[in-house]
C-alpha cells in the first residue's frame, strides 16, 4: 500500500512541477501578447497536484473519496482541451508557416489527456489495493449478501 502512495505523490511532484513551469510560460505570454488559458488551466493541476501530494504523504487520510479522482482526471483534463484550442486556433487562423505550433499543441493535448488517465488509473489502482484482503494488494473484497 505505501508503494501506491508513493507513486501517488511521485505523480503528483513531476505534474505539479511541469504545470509550474508552463504557468510561468502562460504568464509571461500574458504579459507580451494577451490573455492565456495556460494561466488557470495549469494552476488548477498545482492545486490538485498539492493537494493530492498531501493526502497521499499523509496516512490517516483515506483516499478513497471521488473528490481527488475527479479533480486530478478535471484539472488535467482542462489543460488536454486548452491545448486543443490551440490546435484549432493554429489551423484555422495562424500561417501556414506556423504549423509547429499546431503540432506541438497536438503533442500536448495528447501529453496531458494521458496525464489525466495515468492520475485515475493511480487512484484507482490505490483504492482497490486499499479494499483488498491482507497480503493481496491487487484482489478486490467481493461482497455478497445471504438472504
Amino acid at each position: 500500500m505505501e508503494t501506491k502512495r508513493q507513486q501517488l505523490r511521485l505523480f503528483a511532484v513531476l505534474t505539479s512541477a511541469v504545470a509550474l513551469f508552463f504557468w510561468v510560460w502562460a504568464i509571461l505570454n500574458t504579459i507580451r501578447n494577451g490573455f492565456d488559458l495556460g494561466i488557470v488551466s495549469f494552476l488548477t493541476v498545482m492545486i490538485t497536484g498539492t493537494y493530492l501530494f498531501f493526502l497521499a504523504h499523509t496516512r490517516s487520510v483515506n483516499l478513497r473519496g471521488s473528490y481527488i479522482l475527479i479533480s486530478v482526471v478535471a484539472s488535467h483534463t482542462f489543460v488536454a482541451l486548452n491545448y486543443m484550442i490551440g490546435v484549432v486556433f493554429a489551423l484555422v487562423f495562424m500561417s501556414p508557416a506556423r504549423k509547429g505550433y499546431a503540432i506541438y499543441c497536438a503533442v500536448f493535448t495528447v501529453l496531458w489527456a494521458a496525464s489525466a488517465g495515468l492520475g485515475g488509473w493511480l487512484l484507482k489502482q490505490y483504492r482497490s489495493s486499499e479494499e483488498a484482503p491482507a497480503g493481496n494488494d491487487s484482489v478486490p473484497i467481493e461482497h455478497t449478501h445471504d438472504s
